[in-house]
């Protein structure tokens, strides 16, 4: 090793030792050679992360809970050409000191073209299949659907048939949740008129299906006025014999039952004492098909009210 006037080839400092290596070319570098290349690496690292997307693990979108906000989130993540691990409601939200986590703001302009794209490129039907399984409960419900959506548009309307591939199968497993607590919704709704005419239905679903089944029971009953309300997700449907709508409440106060109420109840449970075959009675069989969860809801599970009772206001609130 022998001393000369140089460059150091990392940082340009004078008065170097030139290093006779192995290497055809003299290699330059000053007395502060480690910091020098810890340096250039870093600026090395800054440069490559400008042209390469970050890994999906170190990265996760939060958005507002609403479907506008999670397709302003996928359009944000095809802009940036990156591909998030998880997208999570901020209502959800935990802090993961290993993830880069991103709040994406609802933008209804950036929500319409990724709709209009999904409808163009998927077709409508699988569209509303996406709209449907964003419904769930499933705190994972984001990331499952932008792979999906990832994967259906690079592969075509037909992406949805290959059951085998591990995000159309994540995604098959959302949807069919969701649709299956829409088909228990449609059995297991009871309605109780109250004083004012109105009918009132209390539901305990495990997803959000209050907007999946509001058609239904709006064409069903289209010449009474009815509510529907999830206690679970706060979700009250309303139908006023004109049109329905949705409304989010805190709390629910409702009139007193109608005086004629205590005796449909005690008809309803007539029937269904006299359908029932003492010798097939299978309680196991009956919690498959009608799920112990919602049977609080069910007036021929529950004790009957009273007549008395029917000038009692009732009130609904979180607690």
């Amino acid at each position: 090793m022998s001393t000369c006037s140089g460059n150091c080839t990392h940082c340009s400092e004078p008065t170097c030792v030139r290093q006779h290596a192995l290497a055809s070319a003299p290699v330059y570098a000053c007395a502060q050679t480690a910091a020098c290349t810890s340096t250039q690496r870093r600026k090395l690292a800054q440069v490559s992360a400008k042209n390469k997307p970050i890994p999906r693990d170190a990265i996760s979108y939060v958005f507002d809970g609403t479907l506008e906000g999670f397709f302003t989130a996928v359009f944000e993540a095809y802009a940036r050409k990156e591909y998030p691990r998880d997208f999570v409601e901020s209502s959800n939200l935990q802090i993961d000191l290993l993830q880069l986590q991103i709040e994406i703001e609802t933008r209804d302009d950036h929500a319409l073209r990724v709709r209009d794209g999904l409808r163009e490129r998927l077709g409508s039907e699988e569209y509303e299949r996406i709209k449907m399984a964003f419904l769930s409960d499933d705190p994972a419900k984001g990331g499952t659907l932008f792979r999906y959506i990832a994967y259906a548009l690079r592969e075509g309307p037909w992406a949805h048939c290959n059951l085998a591939h591990e995000d159309v199968a994540a995604f098959e497993d959302l949807w069919r949740y969701v649709y299956g607590e829409r088909h228990k919704m449609l059995q297991f709704v009871r309605f109780a008129k109250m004083e004012n005419g109105i009918y009132f239905a209390k539901i305990n679903p495990r997803a959000n299906v209050v907007p999946l089944i509001m058609e239904h029971f709006s064409a069903r009953f289209n010449t009474q006025p009815f509510l529907i309300y999830d206690e679970v997700h706060h979700i009250a449907g309303v139908y006023d014999l004109r049109s329905w709508k949705l409304v989010e409440t805190d709390e629910l106060t409702l009139p007193p039952y109608a005086p004629e109420e205590p005796e449909y109840q005690a008809m309803w449970k007539t029937f269904y004492d006299a359908i029932a075959n003492p010798e097939r009675f299978n309680p196991r069989l009956r919690m498959n098909f009608m799920p112990k969860r919602l049977w609080k809801n069910l007036c021929e599970l529950t004790p009957s009210i009273k007549q008395e009772e029917t000038g009692t206001i009732l009130r609904i609130d979180r607690n």
